[in-house]
């Protein structure tokens, strides 16, 4: 969660366990450079934050405390190994050297480390800047002393030592004593330590869960992918019985013939991995980060290294003596007098080995086919639910004015001339600016007091967005009070807010919130916002959310140079997106702007982990699928095969085509069946742990289990079927030849 500075200064001097404590904000930024302007991933850190994660400098050095001190004063900047290396071309002479940010000069100090691409997944920092130098970029906007402005994040590094336990226990302690000192924005607040790690929430949240379910499902393929090798080996044991009864009566030792049998399915196994090792490095091309629209550009790696093809090749070793050495073991496990027979079917006492390995493949292929379908499920039901606006025909481009070196005073005037000429634009029925939009998976906090409260009285925490006159008529957010923005509300005019239902309601309960007032902030000298609107609750970061309280400002009035244009027309992008980006460079014809999109898909990313989960499991839940057919249909292939001349014994004596079909499937079915019952069983549990993750689905949901059974039930139909019928077809002359 968010930290206010002044909480993150008490947590790094008064918490004993920690040997080091580093706040950290993410941010873009416009780098200039020749001329032209580009966007940059910056990140704004107190110097402990290097030392936190044992950083060492490539070149140069890391920030150093007194550049911790005075709000703007020390203008330095490290660069990341990354954006040297691609962006500056890797000069040597860049230490020393002055970029410019956001039309700001700030000299370069260090380079830092090759093997280090940030600490969150997704977000590779291409600038490292003191964080005290934020409130500059900010246009005025000074956080640094608001013990209600929850806006950065904090890292930590326990003395050696020191447990997590004893970490909490004192972080535990000193939100009591912070709240007891301060009950206007601490009362209720808590603190806790987490371990630093690449998934969120320190392996504890939602998407640690996800992580965790998804791995278990991937395990479930490996065992099914191996009991159907397995079973195909089995198999191929039963066909080679007689040799290896020949073999073992001339004198071959079976600890041979067992190593050479194990050897053979070793090598069947080594090979898959090598091919899925293949894949793996080629695949990794189809996981491009920009193929979803995200608000913050995110980059991650996943190219296998090292680690990772010493564990493939470890579980490849792994299951290939386990999976190999049980076929090995039956094959050479024989009764020699019955095998060397003339007449003898072979394979009889190990095809209830081979049928488990079927089982046990239909019964995990359930499990993952309804995992499959209860995310499906969810993101179904996430696509249905109420958001409060409406994203349909409407199209947004990001324009960041502080690339062209725009004050706010140019930039405000330059805004509301471009939204001028857009709304002249044909076809275009509303536009308006945003700072933000619904569902982009980010937020923007603070803390606020409702005026004539006492001071000591604890603030109200709300999420923000800074937005023109048009914008809830373009988004179609209903306006239930009071009025929309104005060109009248501009800097010099009275202070304003339209402030969300929720926000009313809990602030102001059964009375009039129209001309109430609040401070944007809880010092004395915090600005006096009047409400002049209330609209519907939206949701503003992911769509699972409860409504919160929520405050709009006016753009007009908080100025942000990288409001993005949001328009609503009819004639889809292709005729949208020209005449947009035409508008903007008439306006400014240096201006650099975001491609143009739809912001439905845009907006998507409120569902995005909903998306993620639907189609990964969807994708293995195929897999296993298909894996569970081949089981099926190799072990009735194989039993057709022995019975080949009991089918012509059957169409001697009279039996119809028909009516072997219908036996030979019904013992398809019943050879599946078991599996159906075990995997529904199983898939009831797993449903259970991915609870949280459903939105309010029960585990065992009879659409998803009804579906997900006869989709398997029908493939296994399918897969018996193929074979019954080839062996319907044999006549019954030849059948009663065969051997």
């Amino acid at each position: 969660d968010s930290f206010a500075y002044p909480d993150f200064i008490d947590i790094r001097e008064g918490v004993p366990a920690l040997d080091a404590a580093a706040a950290y904000r993410l941010e873009t930024l416009a780098l200039s450079r020749g001329g032209e302007g580009e966007r940059v991933n910056a990140i704004f850190v107190s110097p402990e934050y290097f030392r936190v994660l044992g950083l060492m400098p490539t070149a140069g050095r890391f920030l150093t405390p007194e550049e911790d001190r005075g709000v703007g004063e020390h203008p330095v900047a490290v660069l990341g190994h990354g954006f040297w290396r691609d962006r500056m071309g890797a000069a040597p002479d860049v230490v020393g050297a002055t970029i410019q940010l956001n039309r700001r000069p700030y000299t370069v100090v260090g380079i830092g480390p090759a093997d280090f691409r940030g600490h969150m997944i997704g977000y590779v920092p291409d600038v490292y800047l003191p964080i005290v130098q934020h409130p500059p970029m900010s246009e005025g906007r000074d956080y640094l002393d608001q013990r209600g402005a929850s806006w950065h994040q904090t890292l930590g590094l326990l003395r050696p030592g020191g447990t997590v336990d004893e970490l909490n226990a004192q972080l535990t302690g000193l939100g009591a004593r912070l709240a007891e000192a301060h009950p206007a924005t601490n009362a209720n607040r808590t603190f806790s330590a987490l371990p630093l790690g690449p998934i969120p929430g320190g392996g504890r949240g939602p998407a640690s869960l996800f992580l965790g379910v998804l791995m278990g499902l991937v395990g479930l393929i490996l065992v099914v992918t191996c009991a159907n090798v397995a079973g195909m080996f089995l198999g191929r044991a039963a066909a080679r019985e007689r040799e290896v009864a020949v073999r073992l009566a001339l004198g071959a030792g079976r600890g041979a013939l067992l190593r050479q049998l194990t050897v053979e399915a070793l090598l069947v196994f080594v090979l898959g991995g090598a091919v899925g090792a293949a894949l793996a490095v080629f695949g990794v091309g189809l996981l491009r980060p920009d193929l979803v629209p995200t608000p913050v550009p995110i980059d991650f790696d996943v190219s296998p290294d090292g680690r990772v093809f010493a564990f493939a090749a470890a579980v490849t070793l792994v299951t290939g003596l386990v999976f190999g050495l049980l076929p090995a073991l039956q094959a050479t496990r024989l009764d020699l007098v019955r095998s060397l027979r003339e007449d003898v079917r072979s394979g009889g006492g190990r095809s209830w080995v081979r049928r488990a390995f079927v089982t046990a493949q239909v019964g995990f292929s359930l499990v993952l086919l309804m995992a499959a379908g209860l995310f499906v499920r969810s993101l179904q039901q996430a696509s249905e639910l109420e958001t409060g606006f409406d994203p349909s025909d409407t199209y947004m481009a990001g324009v960041d004015l502080s690339l062209e070196g725009y004050d706010a005073e140019e930039g405000r005037g330059f805004q509301q001339m471009l939204l001028d000429r857009i709304r002249e634009l044909p076809g275009v029925s509303a536009a308006a600016l945003a700072m933000d939009f619904p569902l982009d998976m980010s937020s923007n906090g603070t803390v606020v007091r409702p005026e004539g409260r006492p001071e000591e009285e604890r603030g109200v925490p709300v999420d923000f967005n800074r937005v023109s006159p048009g914008y809830f008529g373009t988004l179609r957010i209903p306006l239930l009070q009071g009025r929309d923005f104005s060109v009248a509300d501009d800097a010099g005019s009275e202070a304003v807010a339209v402030v969300s239902r929720v926000f009313a309601e809990r602030v102001w309960p059964g009375e009039e919130p129209l001309g109430r007032a609040f401070r944007w902030g809880l010092g004395g000298e915090a600005p006096l916002l009047t409400v002049v609107g209330v609209v519907e609750d939206v949701k503003n970061s992911l769509i699972t959310e409860a409504a919160k309280p929520f405050v709009y400002l006016p753009l007009s009035q908080s100025y942000d140079p990288g409001a993005h244009v949001v328009v609503r027309a009819g004639g889809g992008i292709t005729a949208v997106a020209p005449s947009l980006r035409r508008a903007i460079l008439e306006a400014d014809p240096s201006l650099s702007f975001t491609p143009v999109i739809a912001l439905e898909s845009y907006t998507r990313l409120g569902i995005l982990p909903q998306r993620v989960a639907a189609g990964v499991t969807a994708t293995l839940g195929l897999l296993a699928l298909l894996l569970a057919g081949l089981g099926v249909y190799g072990v009735v292939a194989h039993a057709v095969g022995q019975r080949t001349r009991e089918m012509g014994v059957r169409m001697a004596l009279g039996a119809d085509r028909s009516d072997l079909l219908r036996l030979l499937v019904r013992g398809g079915i019943a050879l599946a069946l078991p599996g159906v019952v075990v995997g529904a069983l199983l898939s009831v549990g797993v449903g259970s742990v991915m609870q949280s993750l459903l939105l309010g689905l029960s585990p065992a949901d009879p659409w998803a289990l009804g579906t997900v059974a006869l989709l398997l039930v029908g493939v296994v139909v399918l897969a018996s079927f193929v074979p019954a019928r080839r062996a319907a077809g044999v006549p019954p002359m030849e059948a009663l030849r065969h051997e």
